[in-house]
């Protein structure tokens, strides 16, 4: 009996969200991206207005508020980002989660894997020069690529001479004609 598919598990995401002036000027409010993250799981926002200066400096066209996001859900990090794609580029973003850290090392451990160096080749196999006779005989192809299967070779075809000009009447070079400007070419 085939195993039901495992449910995803909870994840803590960290965010931190500053909208820079230019969001408010598309409509974007960031209420509607709180509820849309509420809708998601547990949701805890907190204002940053550290950078919010005194009322008699404050210039009405900057943005001076940000705010410090945890949301505990079962979504996927790519469906938290994509609350946010419509206000990317108009805003200072950071989404950090708890298995970021363990994601990133799995990732990084099977890049190792697939891009290390394959293991030598016995000593037996060795050449004059020490340098391995397999490695000798091997084409290399980055060094000495084969022609692509796939594209098609270029034909040289003889080029047919061309048909005489219907007008036999000579046309003057710029050099031989009589130039009053003094141009000759």
């Amino acid at each position: 009996m085939p195993e039901a598919p495992a449910e995803p598990q909870e994840e803590t995401y960290r965010i931190r969200f500053q909208p820079l002036k230019e969001m408010y000027g598309t409509g974007n409010e960031p209420f509607f991206l709180f509820q849309a993250l509420k809708d998601m799981g547990d949701l805890t926002v907190k204002l940053d207005e550290n950078e919010l200066p005194g009322f008699d400096t404050m210039d009405m066209s900057e943005s001076y508020l940000a705010w410090d996001i945890t949301l505990v859900t079962k979504d996927s990090r790519s469906i938290v980002e994509a609350v946010f794609e419509f206000v990317e580029g108009l805003c200072e973003l950071s989404i950090d989660g708890e298995g970021d850290a363990e994601a990133e090392a799995n990732a990084l451990a099977a890049l190792d894997a697939m891009f290390s160096a394959p293991d030598a080749p016995p000593a037996a196999d060795t050449a004059e020069g020490g340098h391995p006779q397999s490695l000798l005989n091997r084409r290399s192809p980055h060094l000495n690529p084969k022609p692509s299967r796939h594209l098609p070779k270029k034909r040289h075809r003889p080029r047919k001479p061309r048909a005489a000009s219907r007008s036999s009447a000579a046309v003057p070079s710029p050099r031989s004609a009589s130039n009053s400007s003094g141009w000759t070419g």
